[in-house]
């Protein structure tokens, strides 16, 4: 039987999603963001995985018309890659794309490699920051309910360290944080993951690490 492409359904050889609903899905999202960034305030998604990006970067996109954002590769860094994959590290070497991996945290130091990211991003009022923490760029140990976890990544007070380096810069718009699933593991990993994440948030909204 033949199936609408439209259809939600199970990924097939073809490596289709359910393309109707990310849409539909994404355009909400990308509206309630909107909405609360013109606003003043700094939006929070909760999401399942990346794909919430879609809708949230639109979204800030959206509020800032003024200042016409616009994204683009090199409108993007990111902190902590690891089991990158050869197709993964072709796409960030094709466009350019500023990466640091956790080998290079380990060399360079986190803070020399924030500092970079910070400088290449140049944040400002007509280039807001848009956060986007995965969970499991943390180490297991710190957020084992997560669908991707490798060992080797950062810790808490690392994690920590660069929400508060975004904060600082006054230009945080957007805090995406992804790939929390209480479903994996047990429930003691589950809290364990949910409070990592819940400091995260209070990391990169408020500067606060406490319990």
């Amino acid at each position: 039987m033949q199936q609408d492409k439209n259809e939600c359904e199970e990924e097939g050889p073809s490596g289709e999603h359910c393309h109707k609903q990310v849409l539909e899905y994404s355009q909400r999202l990308a509206s309630s963001v909107t909405r609360v960034v013109k606003d003043g305030r700094v939006c929070v998604t909760l999401g399942g995985d990346h794909s919430t990006a879609i809708g949230t970067i639109t979204g800030v996109a959206q509020a800032n018309t003024d200042h016409q954002v616009h994204m683009s590769a090199n409108h993007i860094a990111y902190i902590g890659l690891r089991d990158v994959d050869n197709a993964e590290q072709q796409f960030l070497d094709k466009l350019n794309i500023l990466a640091f991996g956790m080998s290079d945290v380990d060399k360079l130091g986190l803070c020399t490699v924030i500092k970079r990211c910070l400088e290449h991003l140049k944040p400002s009022a007509t280039r807001p920051l848009h956060l986007s923490f995965d969970i499991d760029s943390l180490d297991p140990y710190e957020a084992p309910s997560t669908g991707t976890p490798v060992r080797g990544g950062l810790n808490l007070r690392e994690g920590l360290l660069i929400t508060e380096a975004v904060r600082e810069t006054g230009h945080l718009t957007a805090i995406d944080l992804v790939e929390v699933n209480p479903q994996l593991g047990d429930s003691k990993d589950a809290d364990h993951t949910a409070q990592a994440a819940r400091l995260i948030l209070l990391g990169a909204l408020h500067g606060h690490r406490g319990t």
